[in-house]
Order: C-alpha cells, then sequence, then structure tokens
C-alpha cells in the first residue's frame, strides 16, 4: 500500500476525490463575482445563520452529505476553512458540530431535490435558490451569533481557484503525490510547532470535514490543528 493510500485510509477520507470535489466547486463559485463579497454575501450569510444551519441539524439526519443552495454552500464552505471559529460557532448556535463532506456536482444535484423540498416546508416565505448574478432587493438587519468574520473570509477565499487553475491540478498522479508530500508537511508541523506552514489544496481540502479532521488529525499532530489551521 502506498503512502498516499494508506494515510487516506487511516483518515476514512478519499483525498484525492475531495481536493476533485473541492476544486470543481470553487471553479462553480468563482464563475459568480458577487459571491466574493458586497449585499449577496451578506444575505447568504442571514441565510446560513438563521436557515441552513437550524434545518440541517434539526432535520437531516446525514447534514454530512446535505446540499444547500450555493449562496449558503459558499458560506458554509468558507466558514469550515476556519475549523477552531466553525466549532465555536456552531456549538454556540447549534450546542453541537455539523460534519460535512464535500460532494461533485453530480451528487449535489442527486440530493438537493430533497432537501429543497424540506427548506420549502419548513420556511415557506425564503426562497431556497437566490440569483448569483444579482444583489437581493432589500438588505434585512438581524444580529448575528457568528464570530467569525465570514464576509471578509468568503473575500479573501474567492481567490483561492486562481492559486490552482493549472491543468495539473487535476491530475491522479500530480494529486497522489500531493497527499504523500501533505503527510510530511504534517509531520514538519509536529516537529515544529512554531513554524507556521501552509499546504495549499491538501489542508483546505481536509479542512472541509470539520469534526473529521478534529478526531483524526489532533490525536496524529498532538493538538497542533486547532491551534495551527486558523487562519492569520
Amino acid at each position: 500500500m502506498s503512502l498516499a493510500s494508506g494515510f487516506c485510509q487511516g483518515l476514512g477520507i478519499d483525498l484525492i476525490q475531495a481536493a476533485k470535489n473541492e476544486l470543481e466547486f470553487v471553479e462553480e463559485v468563482s464563475t459568480y463575482p458577487n459571491l466574493s463579497s458586497g449585499p449577496l454575501v451578506r444575505n447568504a450569510i442571514r441565510r446560513y445563520e438563521f436557515f441552513w444551519l437550524p434545518l440541517a441539524s434539526q432535520y437531516l439526519s446525514d447534514a454530512q452529505l446535505a446540499s444547500p443552495p450555493l449562496d449558503v454552500a459558499w458560506v458554509w464552505h468558507a466558514h469550515m476553512l476556519a475549523p477552531h471559529y466553525y466549532e465555536q460557532d456552531c456549538q454556540n448556535i447549534l450546542s453541537k458540530v455539523l460534519d460535512h463532506s464535500p460532494l461533485d456536482r453530480t451528487q449535489r444535484d442527486r440530493v438537493q431535490n430533497d432537501v429543497e423540498d424540506l427548506w420549502r416546508q419548513t420556511y415557506p416565505d425564503e426562497p431556497f435558490h437566490v440569483d448569483p448574478t444579482k444583489p437581493p432587493a432589500m438588505a434585512t438587519i438581524y444580529q448575528s451569533k457568528i464570530q467569525y468574520n465570514l464576509e471578509e473570509a468568503c473575500s479573501r477565499q474567492f481567490k483561492f481557484i486562481y492559486q490552482v487553475s493549472l491543468p495539473h491540478y487535476r491530475d491522479e498522479l500530480f494529486l497522489k503525490r500531493a497527499v504523500e508530500r501533505y503527510v510530511h508537511h504534517l509531520e514538519l508541523m509536529r516537529l515544529h510547532r512554531d513554524v507556521f506552514m501552509v499546504s495549499l489544496l491538501r489542508l483546505r481540502t481536509h479542512l472541509a470535514y470539520p469534526p473529521t479532521l478534529s478526531s483524526n488529525l489532533q490525536p496524529k499532530c498532538q493538538g497542533i490543528a486547532g491551534k495551527t489551521f486558523v487562519p492569520r
């Protein structure tokens, strides 16, 4: 068994497929500049906090495989990339942490119909889909419990696709070797705790599995995950 295969098996995550799903998702988001910042993002944060999180927590037996509308999915994704804050905010709002797995486009389309039906039944006055090419008709004032600056995070993360836009980031062999490099990266983090290190695509992909990250990475790195992965 290769180093990459053994590591993924130990995590219970196929990081190669997850990276492909991550790239596909951020490519889709990048086609809508309004999801970078501004009124659409602020409205998406409201929808995420007041509609999606309670819905996923209370009614979806497997929120890990759920598929919210694109604007909400983007905010959720940006939130999970800061696992320390994501855990704190989920505990503050829901008293638990929602797990999630990045899905490919086919998987998201397949499960979204059921999620949309549940959303419409639960929130008849709040549309499931919004037009990502247009700002909301009016801004809604609300008091958020989320401590993390999600609008700033969405703006920052929106630029990520530029860093992984070259074709080799989709190559199977490149991704396999990237997993192997990620294993070595984690070992360096364990040995040099005072040095801030970033392994872009691999780390970002792993961050999209919040409780899984906490349960399987912290034991391997002896507690450095929560400390080091908070964005600077």
